[in-house]
C-alpha cells in the first residue's frame, strides 16, 4: 500500500476485502442482498478511522448500508472496517474481475483499494450467504 500523487491530489491507497474470509470472493451481480466488504488496516493506515458517510462501492458508487462494524478480519495490524453494501446498487456486472472503493478518513485522508472478484456465475448464481 502506499500514497498516489497527482497534482494536488494525495490518495492512499489501501488494502479491500470482498467477502472477508471467503478467498473466492464469488459475487452474484443478479442477486439482492448486501455485500461485506472490509477496509483493511496496514502498517501506515488505520482503518478504524474510515468515515463510513464518504465510502462508495463499485462502478456504481454503492453507499453503504447499515453501520459499519470494526473488527480484526484478516488477523494483521489491528482492526478493521466492514461495512456492508447493496448488492444491486454496485454496479458490479456479469464477469467482472475487480471491484474498486473509495472513501476518506474521519481527518479528510483521501483513500482507494481494491479486490479480485469473480462475477462468473452470474446466470445461474444466487445461492451464497451473503
Amino acid at each position: 500500500m502506499g500514497l498516489e500523487q497527482s497534482g494536488d491530489l494525495r490518495l492512499q491507497i489501501v488494502g479491500v476485502d470482498v467477502l472477508p474470509g471467503d478467498p473466492a470472493n464469488q459475487v452474484f451481480p443478479n442477486k439482492t442482498g448486501e455485500l461485506p466488504v472490509a477496509v483493511l488496516s496496514s502498517g501506515e493506515f488505520d482503518a478504524s478511522q474510515v468515515d463510513p458517510a464518504t465510502l462508495k462501492f463499485g462502478a456504481g458508487q454503492a453507499m453503504p448500508a447499515g453501520s459499519p462494524v470494526i473488527s480484526d478480519v484478516d488477523g494483521q495490524f489491528g482492526v478493521d472496517t466492514t461495512v456492508r453494501f447493496p448488492v444491486a446498487d454496485s454496479g458490479i456486472l456479469c464477469n467482472d474481475t475487480e471491484v474498486s472503493m473509495s472513501g476518506e478518513t474521519y481527518s479528510g485522508e483521501q483513500f482507494i483499494g481494491s479486490d479480485a472478484i469473480d462475477a462468473t456465475a452470474c446466470q445461474t448464481g444466487g445461492c451464497h450467504p451473503y
